[in-house]
């Protein structure tokens, strides 16, 4: 309840009407420390240049005030919850907290998590193909400094929700438990290499990667972090989650109004 994680991304009404430019201001001297600047750069340019460039520039702007700590995220009551919103279709979701990046397991966490996803995964094959219980399914891992989460879901008819939730559960039961086929991850890997190499293929794409592996601390050679993805094994997977307890989530489930 004490972590930023509790806030809307996008903010309140009452959020929203208190930001002022000298808000702004004393926010930005709070937070923005030059050590803490990463740039990246990409194009058609001289790498020395560039460094002579934006040297000085670095160098000469004010040393920010120490930040002030974060709390640590409070672990999750692991329980159901009900609420009400929307005018059709139901949504269930399952979540659980990951560790904080960078940590060992969250090549494992990030296989897992497009084991379920895409179209052709777990959830998409069983829970709407098999047994057509929802149009639409997904699984996503998103790492944080301060800790992660993973979040599986499915959408659904409102009379179709225990059933729903149920085929959910026993999906992630049976990952945790038994972990990918080797067919599997070498499909995961594969999609994965592709989605890198689309992202790369835009300046911008190029850009953000070079300044997230840096504060990462991954490296920025898609061949190793491909090779990294293909040394994941069944097991990793099966220990990774195991650690996360993804087959004991809390649980939400947001009914029509």
């Amino acid at each position: 309840r004490d972590h930023p994680w509790r806030l809307p991304d996008d903010g309140t009404l009452a959020s929203v009407a208190r930001i002022t430019p000298s808000a702004i201001a004393r926010w930005h001297r709070a937070q923005f420390e030059p050590k803490r600047v990463v740039a990246g750069v990409t194009g058609g340019v001289d790498a020395a240049q560039v460094l002579d460039h934006l040297g000085p520039i670095l160098s000469s702007l004010p040393t920010g005030q120490p930040l002030t700590p974060r709390p640590i995220p409070r672990a999750l009551n692991r329980t159901r919850h009900q609420r009400r919103a929307g005018q059709h279709q139901a949504i269930v979701i399952c979540a659980v907290h990951t560790p904080a990046h960078p940590d060992p397991m969250r090549r494992a966490l990030e296989m897992a998590s497009s084991v379920l996803d895409a179209t052709g995964g777990r959830l998409f094959m069983e829970l709407r193909e098999r047994r057509g219980l929802g149009y639409t399914t997904w699984a996503e891992y998103a790492p944080g400094m301060d800790g992660g989460a993973m979040r599986i879901g499915v959408t659904c008819a409102p009379d179709r929700v225990r059933e729903a939730e149920d085929a959910l559960r026993a999906e992630l039961t049976r990952l945790t438990q038994k972990g990918p086929t080797p067919d599997e991850l070498a499909r995961t890997c594969r999609y994965l290499d592709g989605v890198i190499a689309m992202r790369l293929q835009r300046a911008s794409g190029r850009a953000s990667h070079i300044a997230l592996s840096a504060l990462w601390q991954q490296s920025t050679d898609i061949r190793q972090l491909s090779a990294e993805r293909a040394a994941v094994t069944p097991d990793d997977i099966c220990e990774a989650l195991q650690h996360i307890e993804l087959d004991h989530p809390l649980t939400l489930v947001v009914r029509p109004d």
